[in-house]
């Protein structure tokens, strides 16, 4: 399925990008979406599937949480849906964040692809060694993947923040719902069996 649907999504690009007029691909804009829309073309249709078949799969485990839980209360079905609303809404959060980031990585990215190819091709490499520019060049490669270093450690620092005081949130959530049902339990409320 990845491969039929990558060669769809490309031959689509790629029938778009011959119809486009020259004047296009001297438009730094138009060059980031193409490079964005190739980038993607093979994995996010299918990530949506997968991730859509996945929402389906969790919906129905909820609903059976749901109906086991409602056995004990309301409430039990209260906590439930109050604990996992936060990690939700955190996810699409963060989510969101590192798209943004790698759709404001486009254009860093073409020179990336360009700084490689000016140092590893044989047309370019003779003027490279010539004028000496490969030391700089280099350095360039360095500092923006290290400027990526950075902006991935702000955003798993944040991420990794988020998992642990709401992991912390469920937790205790979690085994206050059993001490609960233990106490309800010894008192005679409910039967063990139950």
């Amino acid at each position: 399925m990845r491969a039929k649907l990558g060669l769809h999504v490309n031959l689509v690009i790629l029938e778009k990008a011959a119809n486009v007029s020259y004047s296009h691909f001297e438009d730094p804009e138009f060059m980031n979406q193409m490079t964005q829309a190739r980038r993607e073309a093979s994995s996010r249709p299918l990530n949506l599937a997968n991730s859509a078949l996945s929402l389906v799969r969790q919906i129905i485990t909820l609903i059976g949480y749901v109906g086991l839980l409602w056995a004990l209360g309301a409430w039990a079905v209260l906590v439930i849906v109050v604990t996992a609303i936060p990690p939700f809404i955190a996810e699409a959060r963060h989510g969101r964040r590192v798209y943004r980031l790698q759709r404001a990585r486009t254009q860093r990215n073409r020179q990336l692809f360009y700084l490689e190819m000016l140092l590893t091709t044989e047309q370019t490499v003779k003027e490279i060694k010539l004028f000496a520019l490969a030391r700089w060049l280099i350095d360039r490669y360095r500092d923006v993947h290290l400027g990526y270093q950075s902006e991935e450690m702000v955003v798993a620092r944040s991420r990794a923040r988020a998992a642990f005081l709401l992991g912390l949130l469920s937790t205790l959530a979690l085994y206050g719902t059993y001490a609960f049902i233990v106490g309800k339990t010894v008192v005679g409320a409910i039967t063990l069996a139950a």
